[in-house]
């Protein structure tokens, strides 16, 4: 349903935390997610994985499209761009509660992905169906980039220095009318 990339199975390994070991505590299931909108650093949702164990900035394989739903991206499976973003090892309660974010599974729908790194390295991430009436409408963009952060806060600069033009341009308007009726 979401194209190549992504697999369907759980191959999460459990890992062992030394320090809960010699404490006699029982280990905490640990997952790997890719994250690549609005919880990237920086970003309005990067409070809910901000503790986690940030691993570092990845790309995804080359098989996703990337589309913009306004303040936040969707990705989908069977394109041809490698998705860039950041890799998390989160805990259980982590993951749940991006899975209450995404809406997982009804809206969003969390998938197994291959990462680009130096050795293979699997990571959950977060997947729109091509069938969702979001990437149908009208108004979705396409980031051919597959970079969010770039692409988000290009436009939000562009938007601002507009906005910034246009009051300047209008107060510098209003100021030539003021002066003028002297």
């Amino acid at each position: 349903m979401f194209g190549a990339g992504c697999l369907p199975v759980d191959l999460n390994i459990e890992l062992q935390d030394p320090k809960s070991l010699s404490e006699g505590q029982p280990s905490q299931k640990q997952y790997n997610v890719f994250v690549y909108g609005s919880l990237l650093p920086d970003l309005h949702n990067h409070g809910l994985i901000s503790k986690a164990e940030f691993l570092g900035y990845h790309k995804t394989q080359p098989n996703f499209d990337m589309f913009s739903l306004g303040q936040f991206p969707a990705v989908c499976g069977g394109g041809h761009t490698a998705i860039s973003g950041a890799l998390y090892r989160v805990n259980r309660a982590t993951r749940d509660s991006l899975d209450l974010l995404e809406q997982h599974p009804t809206w969003y729908r969390r998938e197994q992905v291959q990462l680009l790194t130096k050795r293979p390295t699997l990571a959950w991430m977060y997947l729109m169906s091509r069938e969702e009436p979001e990437i149908k409408a009208s108004w979705v963009k396409s980031v051919p980039s597959g970079d969010w952060f770039t692409y988000f806060t290009t436009r939000q600069a562009n938007a601002l220095g507009h906005h910034l033009s246009a009051n300047s341009q209008s107060f510098g308007s209003e100021l030539h009318a003021s002066n003028s009726s002297i």
